[in-house]
C-alpha cells in the first residue's frame, strides 16, 4: 500500500476566526475539525461526511482535495451520534461549494429544508447515480419542475423515504428517465396518479411500503414491464383491481403485508410467473382461495402469517413446485389435509406456530424428506408420535413449545440425526425417558423452560456431546441435572432448584440465574461461585434474588475484583473499548452491583494521520440496597416496611375535616336556595287566586302577569317539598379524603 503524502496543515488560517470555525488538518485522508464535531473527507475509502455543519470555503487547498477525489457525500448530523432525531431540519449553506464534483457518484441528505438548493449542489456532480433525500417533514410533496435541474444527470437510485409527501405531481418523475430504483416509503402518500410511472419505463425496484393508500389503479403499473421487486407493505389496501400485475411479468419479489385484504381472486397474479416471493402476512385474510398460486410455478417463498385463515385447499399448493419457505403462523387453522404439502418436494421451511392444531394426520410428514425446519409451537398438540417425525432425516431445527405435550416417547428423535435445536418450553411435560436423546448427537441447543421436569439424570443428558445452550429455567422441581457443564457456553436455571456450581462458568460463558429456589438467607454459596465465575464467564445474572440480601457478604466477595482493562486504541469521537470485561448483573434484587470506573488514565498522542486517544481504566463493582430496601444495622438489605407515619394520619384527619365542612357549606347553600323559591311560588300563585274577577276584568294587564306568574312555576308543585341532599356528605367527604 503506499504511503500516504505528508498533512497540507494543521494550522489555523486565520487566527482571528471564532472558536466554532474550520480548522483544517488534513493527509490524504483529509480530516476537518470544528470545533468538538468532525467534518471529514476519507479518500482512501472515497467518502465524505459532513454531519450537518457550514462549510465556511476558508481552506481552499483542502477543499481542492475534496473536490477531486470525493466519491460519496453525506450532509447530514453525526453518523457516530446514537440519539439521532429523524424529526430535526437544519438549513445549510451550498455557498461555499464552487465548482464541480467530477467523481461523486452519491450524495446523501438527511433533514435538510432547502430541497432546491440542495437539488442544484447535485446538478454540479456528473456521476451522481444515486440520491437520498430523507427525513424532511417540509418535503410534502411532489411537483412536476422539482427533480428538472437533475435531468442530464445519469441518475439511477433516488430514495425519499422518511418525508412527509402526500401528494405526487402525475408528470414528477419525467426528468430522471433513467431512473431503476425509487423509493418512496414512509410517507403520507394516500393515492399515486395512474401516469405517475409512465416516464421510469427503466424501474426495477420501488417501494412505496409505510403509507396511506388505500387503493390502487388498474393501469399503474403498466408502463414498468421490467420491474422485479414491487414493496406495497403497510398500506390500508383491502383489494386489487383486476389485471392490475398483468404487465409486470419480470417481477420477482411481490410484498402485501400489513394491510387490510380479506380475499384475493384467483386471477390476480396469473401474469406472475417470474415470481420468486410473495408476502401476505398481517392481512384480513380468512381464506386462501384456491388456485391463487397455480401460475407461479418459480415461487420459492410465501407467507400468509398473522391472518385469520381458517382452512387450506388441499390442492392449493399443487402449482408451486418450487416453494421451499411456506409460513401460515399465526391464523385459525385447526386441522390440515392429508396431503396438502406432498408437492412441494424441494420445501425447507414451514412454519405452522399459533394455530389451533390438535393433531396432524398419519403420514403427513412422509413426503417432506428435504425440511430442516419446522415451526409447530403454540397449538393444542398433545402428543408427538414417533411414526410422525420419523421421515424428517434432513431437520435441524424443531420448535414444539407452548402445547400440552405430558410426555414424551424415548424413540421420537430417534431418526433425527441431524437435529441442532430443539424448543420444548412451555409444555406439561414430568420427565425425560431414558434414550430420549440417544440420536441427538449434533444438538447444540435444548430448552424445556416452562415445564414440571424435576431431574435429569447423567445417562439422558450423556449423548449431547455438543450441546452449548441450555434453557432448563422455570421448572419448579428441577434439582438434578446431568449436563456436561464445562461444555455450555449459556445456561439457564433461573426459577428452579439447581444447585449454582462452578464448574458452569466456562470461557466466556453466561450464566443466568434469577429467581432461584437454591440460594439460601446465607448466601454461603455465593462466594465460592462469584469467584470462580467472575474471573472466566462473559455473564452471569444473579437478578430477582430475594434471598440475596446480605449487603456485607456480597461485597466482601467483590471487593477483590478491580479489573484492569489492556490499553485500548479509541478514536476521540466514541470512546469504545475494544476488551472483553466480566459483568455481574443483580437487579431487581435486595442487593444491587454494578461496574464501575475505578480509575483512568487518558492519552494523548500524535501521528501523521490523525490523533489517537488511549485509555487505561480500571473498573470494580459497587454494591448497595436496591430499590425499596434499606441497609440493617447487621448490613442485611431490607425491605422497607409500609406504614402510617404522623404525617399521613395528619393529612387524613384535615381531609376528613375540610371534606365534610365543604359538604356542609353546599348543601346548606342548596337548601336555602330551594326554600326561597317556593316561598315566591305560593306567593305568586295567592296572588293569583285572590285576583281572579281582577283578571277577567282587566284582561290584556293580567294576562301578562299570569304569564310571569307561569314562568316561575317552572313544572314544578310549589307545594312539594324537596329533600335535602344531606346523604351527599359522607360520600364527598370518603373522597375527598382518598385525594388527601
Amino acid at each position: 500500500m503506499e504511503a500516504p503524502p505528508r498533512a497540507l496543515s494543521r494550522e489555523r488560517r486565520d487566527a482571528g476566526q471564532p472558536s466554532g470555525s474550520l480548522l483544517c488538518y488534513c493527509t490524504t485522508g483529509c480530516s476537518f475539525y470544528i470545533g468538538s464535531d468532525l467534518l471529514s473527507c476519507v479518500v482512501n475509502e472515497r467518502r465524505l461526511l459532513l454531519p450537518g455543519l457550514q462549510w465556511t470555503g476558508n481552506c481552499s487547498a483542502e477543499y481542492a482535495v475534496l473536490q477531486a477525489n470525493a466519491r460519496y457525500i453525506d450532509f447530514s448530523y453525526d453518523p457516530y451520534h446514537t440519539e439521532y432525531d429523524v424529526g430535526k431540519v437544519f438549513h445549510l449553506d451550498f455557498s461555499g461549494f464552487l465548482g464541480v464534483f467530477p467523481l461523486v457518484t452519491s450524495l446523501r441528505v438527511r433533514g435538510i429544508l432547502d430541497i432546491d438548493l440542495v437539488l442544484s449542489f447535485a446538478a454540479s456532480m456528473p456521476s451522481l447515480s444515486l440520491l437520498q433525500l430523507t427525513n424532511n417533514v417540509e418535503l410534502r410533496g411532489i411537483n412536476a419542475s422539482l427533480f428538472a435541474p437533475l435531468r442530464a444527470l445519469p441518475l439511477r437510485k433516488l430514495l425519499l423515504l422518511n418525508n412527509a409527501i402526500s401528494a405526487i405531481d402525475a408528470t414528477a418523475f419525467n426528468h430522471l428517465p433513467g431512473l431503476d430504483g425509487l423509493d418512496l416509503g414512509t410517507n403520507r402518500i394516500s393515492d399515486l396518479p395512474s401516469t405517475v410511472f409512465a416516464g421510469v419505463t427503466h424501474m426495477i425496484h420501488l417501494y412505496v411500503n409505510d403509507n396511506l393508500l388505500t387503493k390502487l389503479d388498474a393501469a399503474l403499473f403498466t408502463p414498468l414491464t421490467k420491474l422485479e421487486l414491487l414493496d406495497l407493505d403497510v398500506n390500508q389496501l383491502t383489494e386489487l383491481p383486476s389485471g392490475i400485475f398483468d404487465s409486470l411479468r419480470c417481477l420477482q419479489i411481490l410484498a402485501m403485508t400489513d394491510n387490510l385484504f380479506t380475499v384475493l381472486h384467483r386471477e390476480v397474479f396469473a401474469a406472475l410467473t417470474l415470481l420468486e416471493s410473495l408476502e401476505l402476512a398481517n392481512n384480513r385474510l380468512t381464506a386462501l382461495t384456491p388456485g391463487l398460486l397455480d401460475s407461479l410455478i418459480n415461487l420459492q417463498k410465501f407467507t400468509a402469517g398473522l391472518n385469520s385463515i381458517t382452512e387450506l385447499h388441499p390442492e392449493f399448493f399443487s402449482g408451486c413446485p418450487a416453494l421451499s419457505y411456506v409460513s401460515l403462523r399465526d391464523n385459525l387453522l385447526t386441522i390440515l389435509p392429508y396431503g396438502v404439502f406432498d408437492s412441494l418436494t424441494r420445501l425447507a421451511l414451514l412454519s405452522l406456530s399459533d394455530n389451533l392444531l390438535s393433531e396432524f394426520p398419519g403420514g403427513f410428514f412422509d413426503k417432506m424428506g428435504h425440511l430442516s425446519w419446522l415451526a409447530i409451537g403454540g397449538n393444542n398438540l398433545q402428543t408427538l408420535p414417533a411414526a410422525i417425525m420419523a421421515p424428517l432425516v434432513n431437520l435441524t431445527w424443531l420448535s414444539f413449545d407452548r402445547n400440552k405435550l405430558t410426555a414424551l416417547d424415548s424413540d421420537v428423535f430417534q431418526s433425527l440425526t441431524n437435529l441442532q435445536s430443539l424448543e420444548l418450553n412451555a409444555n406439561s411435560i414430568v420427565s425425560f425417558p431414558r434414550g430420549l436423546f440417544d440420536s441427538l448427537t449434533q444438538l447444540t441447543y435444548l430448552s424445556f423452560g416452562e415445564n414440571f421436569i424435576s431431574s435429569v439424570d447423567l445417562e439422558t443428558a450423556a449423548p449431547l456431546i455438543r450441546l452449548q445452550t441450555l434453557n432448563a429455567s422455570w421448572n419448579p422441581s428441577l434439582q438434578k441435572c446431568g449436563f456436561d457443564w464445562t461444555s455450555l457456553t449459556f445456561i439457564d436455571v433461573s426459577g428452579t432448584n439447581v444447585n449454582l456450581v462452578p464448574e458452569m462458568c466456562g470461557l466466556d460463558s453466561t450464566i443466568v440465574a434469577t429467581r432461584m429456589n437454591s440460594f439460601k438467607k446465607t448466601d454461603a454459596a455465593l462466594a465460592n461461585f462469584a469467584t470462580t465465575c467472575l474471573v472466566k464467564a462473559k455473564v452471569v445474572d444473579l437478578s430477582d434474588n430475594p434471598q440475596l440480601l446480605n449487603l456485607t457478604s456480597v461485597q466482601a466477595v467483590l471487593k477483590q475484583f478491580v479489573l484492569e482493562i489492556p490499553t485500548s486504541a479509541v478514536d476521540g469521537r466514541a470512546n469504545f473499548m475494544q476488551t472483553h470485561v466480566p459483568v455481574l448483573q443483580m437487579r431487581k434484587s435486595p442487593v444491587e452491583c454494578q461496574l464501575v470506573m475505578a480509575s483512568s488514565l487518558r492519552i494523548f498522542t500524535e501521528s501523521a494521520d490523525f490523533p489517537i486517544y488511549a485509555m487505561m481504566p480500571a473498573l470494580k463493582y459497587q454494591c448497595q440496597c436496591g430499590v425499596d430496601y434499606y441497609e440493617s444495622d447487621v448490613g442485611e438489605c431490607l425491605l422497607v416496611p409500609e406504614y402510617w407515619g404522623p404525617a399521613r394520619l395528619v393529612g387524613l384527619i384535615m381531609g376528613s375535616v375540610l371534606g365534610t365542612l365543604l359538604c356542609v357549606y353546599i348543601t346548606r347553600t342548596v337548601a336555602k336556595h330551594h326554600k326561597r323559591m317556593r316561598y315566591n311560588l305560593a306567593l305568586h300563585q295567592g296572588l293569583l287566586a285572590e285576583s281572579q274577577s281582577e283578571v277577567w276584568w282587566r284582561n290584556g294587564r293580567w294576562t301578562c302577569m299570569k304569564r310571569g306568574f307561569a314562568s316561575l312555576h317552572l313544572n314544578q308543585d310549589p307545594g312539594q317539598r324537596s329533600n335535602t341532599p344531606w346523604p351527599l356528605i359522607p360520600c364527598v367527604s370518603l373522597l375527598t379524603m382518598i385525594a388527601f
